[in-house]
C-alpha cells in the first residue's frame, strides 16, 4: 500500500531535502497526533464573523433571561445589556471571585454576561 501525495503545496520536504526514508507527508502541526493524517484540512478561522452579525437585541430581563442574550452575543449579535440603576440584583449571586461576595466579582454575572455590551439606564423616568 502506497501513502497518497500530499495534497497541500508546500508542506511536503523541500527540494534537495532527505524526506526520510521516502515519507512523502508533512509533520504533523503543533498539538496533532502524530497518527492522524489531516488530509490537508485547515483549523477553523475564529475571525469569521458568528451567523447572526449584524444584528442588534436589547437584553432588558433578569435572570433566567440572561442565557439567551448569551447565546445570541455569542453567535454574532451585538447585545446591549440594560440595567437598571445600582445593577442589575443578580449581580449579588455566587459564587464569587476568591470567594468575596461583592457584586463586581459574581462569576454567574461574568459567564451569563459574556460577548454583551452594557448599560445603566432608569426605565421608571420619561
Amino acid at each position: 500500500m502506497t501513502a497518497p501525495p500530499n495534497p497541500v503545496p508546500g508542506n511536503g520536504p523541500s527540494p534537495g531535502s532527505d524526506s526520510g526514508a521516502g515519507n512523502d507527508h508533512a509533520s504533523p502541526p503543533a498539538g496533532a497526533d502524530a497518527g492522524v493524517d489531516l488530509g490537508g484540512a485547515r483549523p477553523p478561522d475564529y475571525n469569521l464573523p458568528g451567523p447572526l452579525h449584524g444584528l442588534r437585541a436589547l437584553e432588558i430581563c433578569d435572570e433566567k433571561g440572561q442565557f439567551c442574550g448569551k447565546l445570541l452575543a455569542d453567535l454574532g449579535a451585538d447585545v446591549i445589556k440594560i440595567e437598571p440603576p445600582g445593577g442589575e440584583p443578580c449581580r449579588n449571586f455566587g459564587p464569587f471571585l476568591d470567594d468575596i461576595p461583592h457584586r463586581e466579582r459574581s462569576l454567574s454575572f461574568w459567564h451569563y454576561n459574556t460577548s454583551k455590551r452594557g448599560i445603566t439606564l432608569d426605565l421608571t423616568t420619561s
